[in-house]
């Protein structure tokens, strides 16, 4: 077995040729192909990356909305509260000034009608106290 010099070379240059098509018509369009499918992921995973932050943006926006809107009505629920206070406040004090002129009318009412029974009093004294002076009288006669 004999190595041939001219079959070395035909050989050398056979996969040279070889190897030059095939980086024509096979590598490049393969690393061609590879690089766009990475930069497709790439630009995926991008988007996902910016959607997910935009995610957690709107989540934290979402959730300041929420406490906002909780502090709103237990704000409103205080001030309704407050109103209803200030409003029983203002109608006990409208009943306890009526209250206060009836029993002043009451008062006044009551006075004259006292003074009326003094007066029926005092002029039916005398006839009273001789009624009693009479009655007693008898009652010691007995």
């Amino acid at each position: 077995m004999s190595l041939d010099l001219s079959v070395i070379v035909w050989t050398i240059l056979t996969f040279g040729v070889l190897m030059l098509v095939l980086n024509r018509f096979l590598f490049r369009p393969v690393r061609a192909f590879m690089q766009q499918r990475q930069e497709r992921i790439d630009r995926g995973l991008a988007a996902a990356q910016a959607a997910g932050d935009k995610r957690r943006k709107l989540e934290e926006q979402l959730q300041e909305e929420r406490q906002q809107a909780f502090q709103a009505r237990r704000r409103a629920a205080e001030e309704e509260t407050l109103r209803r206070k200030k409003e029983t406040l203002r109608k006990l004090e409208q009943a306890r000034s009526e209250a206060e002129s009836r029993r002043a009318a009451a008062e006044t009412a009551l006075a004259g009608e006292r003074e009326k029974i003094d007066r029926a009093l005092s002029a039916d004294m005398p006839r009273l106290t001789e009624i009693l002076s009479a009655r007693l009288l008898e009652g010691w006669k007995r």
